[in-house]
């Protein structure tokens, strides 16, 4: 009788001893799970350090300038409304004698700028109701940007002529002056401005590619050239790939 209780108790020991087991054992299997849910890379889960490939490295970098040319800030700041504070002394040539031309008063040096406007699109002066002894500054100053344009290449233009422009032109809309023309147009420099960046960055990739590709066929080159010099050997040690060398010994 003493005989059976013990043995019964020794049996529940080991059943508990099963049971805390298991018990550990679903603990610590929930415990990786959770840390697996919590953790998206499996490498962090376990402290695995991860190896950035530098090419990886050099991918993100390249996505990172595309991501810069597609919405550069100063594509915002150029549409932000902003106070003007640009005044004639902000461009050259201005001083001097100056030239009637319908109801405002020109330097010299912008008639030919003045005639060709009107020309092309008008007195674009008629739709404002401002007197010209108020209007005649913002007039000049927008003659004298068109000039700018015209004396300025792609690559001597900066944001802070851009920006400059943008002022005189946006002084001029509020006039009441017909002048949307001049700002549309700015939009297509500010997009090629900053289209630069972009052409820049494919010739940068066009060049690596380039490089590549050469490497590339060099290294096709060489391999044939090897394979040619010592086709017999290349093939007979094909040929013993996986097996003992006793192959072909005993047909």
């Amino acid at each position: 009788m003493f005989q059976s209780s013990s043995i019964q108790k020794r049996q529940r020991i080991q059943d508990q001893q099963k049971i805390s087991s298991n018990d550990g054992g679903v603990a610590v299997s929930q415990n990786l799970t959770n840390n697996k849910e919590r953790t998206p890379n499996a490498r962090a889960a376990v402290n695995e350090p991860a190896t950035e490939h530098p090419e990886s490295a050099q991918s993100g970098s390249c996505s990172a300038e595309v991501a810069k040319i597609k919405l550069p800030m100063f594509l915002t700041e150029f549409h932000t409304e902003v106070a003007s504070n640009v005044d004639l002394s902000d461009f050259t040539g201005l001083d001097g004698e100056q030239r009637r031309f319908g109801r405002f008063s020109f330097p010299l040096s912008l008639i030919p700028t003045v005639e060709r406007i009107n020309s092309v699109y008008g007195d674009i002066s008629a739709t404002s109701l401002v007197s010209p002894s108020v209007s005649t500054t913002v007039y000049v100053l927008f003659c004298a940007v068109i000039r700018d344009m015209e004396h300025l290449r792609l690559e001597e233009v900066t944001e802070d002529i851009i920006l400059k422009w943008r002022d005189v032109i946006k002084d001029a809309l509020r006039l009441g002056f017909n002048v949307a023309f001049a700002m549309e147009h700015l939009k297509k420099v500010v997009f090629a401005y900053i289209g630069q960046r972009g052409c820049k960055l494919l010739h940068y990739i066009d060049s690596k590619i380039s490089t590549l590709e050469a490497e590339v066929n060099d290294w096709k080159k060489k391999r044939t050239e090897i394979y040619e010099e010592s086709k017999m050997c290349v093939n007979a040690a094909e040929n013993f790939i996986g097996v003992p060398v006793s192959t072909g010994l005993f047909p």
